[in-house]
């Protein structure tokens, strides 16, 4: 999968941040609204069995896509970010 969600947790805030990663550009395309867009999202683009590993990998990895861990994420971005709060300042519109 070329492309898959990412969840980041603002520790300051407690707040979740969903953006659709793309490991072709190696950032982040799409920021998601919510947690139930993400849904939507996954639904609309995975087959049935995927849906429910990919659900799963978010929940426990951060990572919908079960092969990658947000130390993936952390080690090839496009912003040279090393923390998920550089990730969340570099690639999340607040609001």
């Amino acid at each position: 999968m070329p492309r898959f969600v990412v969840k980041l947790n603002d520790k300051k805030t407690n707040k979740d941040y969903y953006l659709l990663w793309s490991t072709i550009v190696n950032g982040a395309t799409r920021q998601f609204k919510d947690s139930e867009e993400v849904d939507k999202y996954l639904k609309e683009t995975l087959i049935p069995s995927e849906y429910e590993k990919s659900v799963k990998a978010l929940e426990t990895q951060n990572v919908s896509n079960p092969y990658y861990s947000i130390d993936d994420i952390l080690s090839a971005n496009d912003m040279d970010c090393e923390t998920v709060e550089e990730l969340i300042e570099n690639y999340v519109e607040l609001s």
